[in-house]
């Protein structure tokens, strides 16, 4: 295990350590854009504390990482500075404590400032309540639903069932609602057979 990753370790894991208090929480189902916002500003403040006192933050930080690498029996060190490195940061440093706060730690916490505040500052806090207000604006008041679906016909016609003519659909609709009437029967089949004469005359065969 080399050094350079024990330092890297402890460093992330001491800034990420605020961001994650922040990332639990806003995962929260209790939460609101005032309480979040509020949050968030505080742990910006925070972050921007510990870049302003920069020194103190990574002597602490690197007093664990010296602990960690003697528990395992690794030497401190940097990496080798090349005046023409290209693909690591090589900012020149007379002790490995001076490196790792200049190339790493102060690295990250220059990054994650513009980040936080991209993502969560108040321009980009009240640009999402924008967009939010707007999808509100398109969610509708009433639900509207086709007509056999109301309960009532539910009932009526099963979902099964399609071939039911809407003049007979009404009508067993109305005698649903309407259950309560008191009905002359006869005259109903009466009126029925009126409306409806049948050219054959039944017989009753019953009958003598």
């Amino acid at each position: 295990m080399a050094f350079e990753f024990i330092a890297a370790l402890h460093i992330t894991q001491g800034i990420l350590s605020y961001i994650e208090l922040i990332s639990v929480s806003l995962q929260g189902n209790n939460q609101d854009v005032i309480k979040e916002t509020t949050e968030v500003q505080e742990v910006i403040r925070a972050l921007q504390e510990q870049r302003d006192n920069s020194d103190t933050f990574h002597e602490k930080i690197y007093s664990c990482i010296v602990s960690t690498a003697e528990s395992v029996n690794v030497e401190q060190g940097a990496p080798r500075l090349v005046a023409g490195q290209r693909h690591r940061a090589n900012v020149p440093a007379t002790t490995p404590a001076e490196y790792y706060k200049v190339n790493v730690t102060i690295s990250i916490l220059d990054e994650i400032f513009p980040a936080m505040n991209d993502r969560f500052g108040p321009e980009a806090t009240f640009t999402n309540l924008f967009i939010l207000m707007q999808l509100l604006c398109t969610v509708g008041l009433t639900t509207c639903e086709w007509e056999r679906n109301i309960t009532v016909l539910r009932k009526l016609e099963p979902y099964m069932r399609t071939t039911m003519a809407q003049e007979r659909i009404n009508g067993l609709a109305l005698m649903h609602v309407h259950y309560g009437l008191d009905i002359d029967i006869q005259w109903v089949i009466d009126e029925f057979a009126r409306r409806n004469p049948r050219r054959m005359n039944l017989i009753n065969v019953l009958a003598d």
